[in-house]
């Protein structure tokens, strides 16, 4: 039983020995009374909930719900939660003996009711949970024999009245969640009989320190609870004198400096919260409060030893100690606590083994130890008294298997292992554990087949990148309910099964990196009406894709790079509105550009590299084709013709890196982290994680003809422009030295003539440079970034000169620049202004989805020049 709890029964306690006192003449009251609450039920237009409140009801009115009676005389109003949506009326008073009234979770407006005032015997007094505003007023204390006072979940602003402290006889003070913007007042500290006060979620109060003076006379409050009230300074160690405390709650804060070493020695305590603020320092050594059943200090900066004082809190059910900077081991006398059931100690520096006993001796249920360094093997016990529902220890540096003791665990819900170093076969009795729904076990080595049926409670399986092998398991109440199926770079074979075209709840489908092969089922993509994510990529499957998208398609991401598909594009997939990751890449699809592609209004990128696409480029005439395009990679194709000015129109994003748009999916809490691709010198690299988001233009190796559109240099915040290896003429233009964030440019094999712009010296930010093999001429510019570049960067181009080659120029080639005159193209409807987006740092095409807890993905295509650029941004991941 909570301490609130025994509060109000002590309060309903008083309130009835208070009516037991009453004597009279009871049968002119009950008709009297009677009429007062019909009245008060009129003013209130009749709610439905007060239903038996009817003259028509000849039963006694001391039987209705919510009557309390003492002496056939009226003295408790519970009408909580039953819909009033009025005033509380003055007459309400007239019942004389009313000593407790409740009106809590109701609609009542307006401003504090003074007329209650007038119920002289009122000692319970609930308006939480409704619409009252304005002040507390400043004579409150009218209400001078209150002993209980709830105005939580209010409306109330400006200061909490000093008056307050003269209601000597308070013993439950509850002012949470309201607008309330003053301060604390020190009249407070005369509460002597105080035994609760709750100030929380009071955001809008001024940054305030604890009142050191505040906790030499409260020496019975139980409950202080102050979350989320804007506290900033120390925790006075005067916090030691409230001797009778048994819950702290100063969670959600900015209090600094160290925890008080008097706080772990009140006795009483049971519940300690301080998460969420900069408390710093060690966690205090000695600790007396043996009371202690939950204690939460996550999210802070505490340094040094988990104390081995906590193995003494034999009553602790909870310990929090996560996103601090703890190091060291877990004290094995933790591992004894017989209360022990949840203990969070995720994001530090702890190290070690995991104590052995762990789940031995207590009724264990989640363990959660991600972000850490700790090693050796997970613990047999740790289901040992059956109750275990959570593991999740990734990001570690744990060995061995996983312990046969889990796999005969039926309560676990929930194990997540990955990023470790973890081996050998995952017990078969967790894949068909009745309770268990989600897998999380990555980036390990992990070997062994799927059982070929699964349990129905599974609704998310993440085993990407281990070593799995054989089928897809074909079990069908397996696919019934799960939503997420990740099991990318393993070494599955043969086909997608048909049952998997069960799977009706799926949203995460990414079987891609394994050795699958066959054609697409038409039914699969039947499943993309609750399917956001399929990824396929890099595995053998061929044929042509299916025009079997519904219209009702939700598919966010589509991705089948690097497989075998043929024939054209299938129109159906304009049905998927909502796609913004567009891959197939490195396969044999054929026919010209999708013009039908401009309708997806939310498609960010789009890779069809390497096919057999060719033709010119071009789109309907759309308003507003591409309206969040980030990446476009075209490369190694056959299109041709003019670079279409037109073409990127559309795109104001690009001329404001704060406009990115980035690429997230979160689905049921996975944590989803796709692969990397990259293509350096036709040869593919994998990657996991990288510094951002980037956006592109890559329409290298074609057969494009024309200059190069003078509008490019308005696209600002271009990082990258690849259109090498095609058969472009005329000159550079010198609006390229408008894109300030540029750092990868390649218009390598062309037939470019005239000089190299002075312009480009101002791109600061240019660390790959490939102007080889064209017909340039001149000096080459000197300062900035052109003081790095090598002879590579110009080699093929005889009429260049000047540092890094060795060809020295003549006079009039050092000191004269040509100016580019500039294109004036407006005729052309489909602009360079559409694709770009953001940022490509020396990266032909990027997908982002990674953040420490959310998933995030990546792909990327780097040419020869783009080397350098990448070996940079490798090191600093």
């Amino acid at each position: 039983m909570s301490i609130t709890t025994l509060i109000s029964l002590k309060i309903l306690t008083i309130f009835f020995l208070t009516t037991l006192a009453y004597q009279g003449n009871s049968e002119p009251i009950n008709n009297h009374e009677k009429n007062i609450l019909l009245q008060l039920k009129q003013s209130w237009s009749h709610p439905p909930l007060l239903k038996q409140w009817s003259s028509a009801n000849s039963s006694d009115h001391c039987t209705w719900p919510e009557i309390t009676c003492t002496k056939n005389s009226v003295t408790g109003l519970c009408i909580s939660n039953r819909g009033v949506k009025g005033k509380i009326p003055p007459f309400i008073c007239e019942l004389k003996n009313l000593t407790f009234l409740d009106f809590s979770y109701n609609y009542i407006p307006g401003t504090f009711p003074t007329a209650l005032y007038n119920c002289s015997n009122l000692q319970y007094l609930d308006l939480s949970e409704n619409y009252f505003g304005g002040v507390i007023p400043q004579d409150i204390d009218k209400l001078s024999r209150l002993s209980f006072f709830n105005l939580e979940g209010n409306q109330f602003t400006g200061d909490i009245p000093a008056a307050i402290g003269q209601l000597s006889e308070l013993v439950t003070l509850k002012l949470s969640t309201n607008l309330l913007n003053g301060f604390l007042p020190p009249e407070l500290g005369n509460l002597s009989n105080l035994e609760v006060l709750e100030l929380s979620y009071a955001s809008k109060f001024p940054p305030w320190a604890l009142p050191t003076n505040l906790f030499t006379k409260l020496t019975k409050l139980r409950n202080l609870l102050m979350t989320e009230s804007n506290l900033i300074g120390e925790i006075p160690e005067s916090i030691g004198n409230l001797t009778a405390l048994e819950i702290l709650d100063f969670s959600s804060n900015n209090l600094s400096g160290k925890i008080p070493d008097s706080v772990f020695l009140l006795k009483n305590l049971t519940q300690l919260y301080l998460s969420i603020n900069t408390l710093s320092g060690q966690i205090p050594r000695s600790i007396e409060a043996l009371n202690m059943e939950e204690l939460d200090l996550s999210v802070n900066y505490l340094t040094g030893t988990i104390p081995d004082d906590i193995g003494k809190l034999t009553k602790l059910s909870v310990l929090s100690l996560s996103l601090n900077n703890l190091s060291g081991e877990i004290p094995v006398s933790i591992a004894r606590l017989p209360f022990l059931k949840d203990i969070s100690i995720f994001s530090n520096s702890l190290s070690g083994e995991l104590p052995q006993d762990l789940g031995r001796f207590s009724m264990l249920e989640t363990l959660t130890a991600t972000f850490n360094y700790f090693v050796g093997r997970l613990p047999d016990n740790l289901c040992y008294n059956g109750v275990l529902r959570d593991v999740v220890i990734i990001e570690n540096n744990f060995t061995g298997e996983i312990p046969k003791s889990l796999g005969n665990c039926p309560s676990l819900e929930f194990l997540g292992v990955s990023n470790n170093q973890f081996s050998g076969k995952i017990p078969d009795g967790l894949w068909t554990s009745l309770n268990f729904t989600q897998m999380m076990a990555s980036h390990n080595s992990f070997t062994g087949h799927l059982p070929d049926r699964l349990s129905s409670s599974l609704f998310a399986v993440q085993i990407d990148n281990n070593n799995f092998s054989g089928e897809i398991p074909t079990g069908i109440s397996f696919w019934k309910n799960l939503k997420a199926f990740v099991v990318s770079n393993n070494q599955f074979n043969s086909s997608i099964p048909t049952t998997l075209c069960k799977a009706t709840s799926l949203e995460i489908l990414d079987l891609s990196g394994n050795s699958l092969g066959g054609t697409l089922p038409h039914c699969l993509l039947d499943l993309s009406t609750t399917l956001t994510i399929m990824d396929l990529h890099k595995n053998q499957f061929g044929g042509i894709i299916p025009e079997s998208f519904p219209k009702s398609c939700q598919l966010t991401t589509f991705n089948m790079n690097n497989n075998h598909f043929e024939g054209p594009l299938p129109l159906a997939l304009a049905n998927c509105k909502k796609l913004k990751i567009l891959d197939l890449g490195n396969n044999k699809i054929s026919g010209t550009f999708p013009q039908w592609l401009d309708s997806l209004p939310d498609l960010q990128i789009i890779v069809l590299r390497s096919n057999r696409l060719h033709g010119t480029l071009s789109l309907r005439k759309l308003e507003k084709p591409f309206p969040k395009l980030q990446i476009m990679d075209l490369s190694h194709n056959q299109f041709s013709g003019n670079l279409p000015i037109n073409f990127y129109d559309n795109l104001k994003v690009l001329a404001n890196v704060d406009q990115l748009v980035d690429i997230n999916i979160t689905k049921d809490g996975l944590f989803y982290e796709a692969s990397v691709l990259l293509t350096v010198k036709g040869r593919e690299l994998e990657l996991t994680r990288i510094l951002g988001i980037y956006t592109s233009i890559d329409l290298s190796s074609n057969k494009f003809n024309g200059e190069i559109p003078e509008v490019i240099g308005e696209l600002k915040s271009l990082r990258l422009l690849n259109i090498s290896h095609n058969c472009l003429t005329g000159r550079i233009p010198s609006s390229l030295g408008n894109l300030s964030h540029l750092e990868s440019l390649d218009f390598s094999s062309n037939q470019l003539t005239g000089v190299i712009p002075w312009q480009m010296t101002s791109l600061t930010f240019l660390s790959t440079l490939n102007l080889s093999e064209n017909h340039l001429s001149g000096a080459i510019p000197k300062g900035s970034q052109f003081s790095t570049f090598s002879n590579e960067s110009f080699l093929g181009n005889l009429a260049l000169c000047g540092f890094p080659l060795t060809k020295i120029c003549k006079t009039d080639e050092s000191v004269t620049q040509e100016v580019d005159d500039g294109l004036d193209d407006d005729d052309e409807w489909f602009t360079w202004k559409t694709v770009l987006i953001g940022y490509g740092c020396g990266l032909s095409m990027v997908y982002i989805f990674f953040t420490t807890y959310k998933p995030k993905w990546y792909l990327l295509f780097v040419t020869r020049a783009e080397q350098k650029l990448i070996r940079r941004y490798k090191k600093n991941t």
